[in-house]
């Protein structure tokens, strides 16, 4: 279930992204939208290569309790 939820929810963080950034600059210029939203799509694209080639971190959200 982990697998899928990474699977389905990584790719949403440059989309996520892409909107705020053009929301938060009020981007108005088609060109500079397109452009904003190609980055997104690279983004997307190489969250697969990326995550075969990055060090998995496991981050505790609770201390371990000795």
């Amino acid at each position: 279930m982990n697998w899928l939820a990474a699977l389905l929810l990584r790719p949403l963080a440059p989309l996520l992204v892409a909107g705020a950034i053009l929301r938060i600059l009020r981007v108005q210029h088609p060109a500079s939208q397109h452009a904003v939203w190609f980055g997104a799509l690279l983004g997307m694209l190489a969250i697969a290569p990326l995550s075969l080639v990055a060090p998995r971190w496991n981050l505790a959200v609770y201390p371990v309790k000795p």
